[in-house]
């Protein structure tokens, strides 16, 4: 928009160069100014789409995510996400300081008839913005692997240490990509 808008300064400011010196100064001005607020109005409009799009983009990811798992801390309940084997939940049950961030105790419940063994998941983290949304800029994430394996039918606790998030600044934990590289099946 900006680059229409300076053409049209420069062709005023020839206009009005015939004309009254103190006439064409303040069309001048006049014209400067207008630019300006357009300019202004023009980076606020950006920065409202901008916040748009990172909104519908975390709408998408929790309308369409079922292989993940987005936590809040302070809010109870769990999340489901499905693996090929089936539903698995997981709740944040505790959240205390550690030397090197945050201490999370997640539960894991096993909706499925097969205990998964030597499970692997991606723990991301961060702050959200003043519309709860993740501040992803700023997000961090790690692969981690499970001491235990995931009971058929049962819950399972992990504890899970996020290097650099405080607790009071952790807004959210979301797991990703849950997987097993066995499994057990009982008679």
């Amino acid at each position: 928009m900006l680059r229409y808008c300076t053409p049209l300064v420069v062709l005023a400011s020839l206009s009005c160069s015939c004309g009254n010196s103190s006439t064409s100064a303040a069309k001048m001005d006049e014209l400067s100014q207008r630019v300006e607020q357009q300019g202004k109005e023009l980076e606020r409009i950006k920065s409202e789409i901008n916040s748009l799009k990172s909104s519908q983009s975390f709408n998408d990811m929790m309308r369409n995510g079922e292989g993940v798992a987005y936590l809040t801390p302070g809010l109870q309940g769990y999340s489901v996400f499905r693996t090929e084997f089936g539903a698995v939940t997981v709740s944040l049950e505790d959240l205390k300081p550690s030397a090197s961030g945050s201490r999370l105790i997640l539960r894991f419940g096993n909706a499925t008839n097969a205990t998964l063994n030597h499970v692997e998941a991606t723990v991301e983290w961060g702050s959200v913005d003043s519309k709860g949304a993740p501040d992803t800029d700023n997000t961090r994430s790690k692969k981690i692997s499970f001491a235990k394996s995931l009971r058929a039918g049962a819950w399972t606790t992990e504890e899970v240490v996020l290097e650099g998030a405080a607790p009071r600044s952790l807004g959210f934990v979301r797991i990703r990509d849950l997987a097993n590289k066995g499994i057990r099946l009982y008679r």
